[in-house]
This record gives C-alpha cells, sequence and structure tokens, in this order.
C-alpha cells in the first residue's frame, strides 16, 4: 500500500506542477492604464 500512495502522490505533484507552470488562472487580471496615468510618465532609456 505504501508504493501506492508514494506513486499516487507523485502523479498528484506531477499534474499540479503542469497545471501551475502552464496556465494563468490563478494570477489576477491585467488593468488597463488611464490615459492620465500615461501623460504623466516620464520615459528613460537605457544604457548600452
Amino acid at each position: 500500500m505504501g508504493m501506492w500512495s508514494i506513486g499516487a502522490g507523485a502523479l498528484g505533484a506531477a499534474a499540479l506542477a503542469l497545471l501551475l507552470a502552464n496556465t494563468d488562472v490563478f494570477l489576477s487580471k491585467p488593468q488597463k492604464a488611464a490615459l492620465e496615468y500615461l501623460e504623466d510618465i516620464d520615459l528613460k532609456t537605457l544604457e548600452k
């Protein structure tokens, strides 16, 4: 019985890892930036 539970736990962990790695179900949805916010942004360049 012990080997079966270890195997089932490993399969469950692998399935959960695949679900979390390949979906964004648990991430919050991005918000659109308001025009007032975009007008006040100071753009900066990156040094090379």
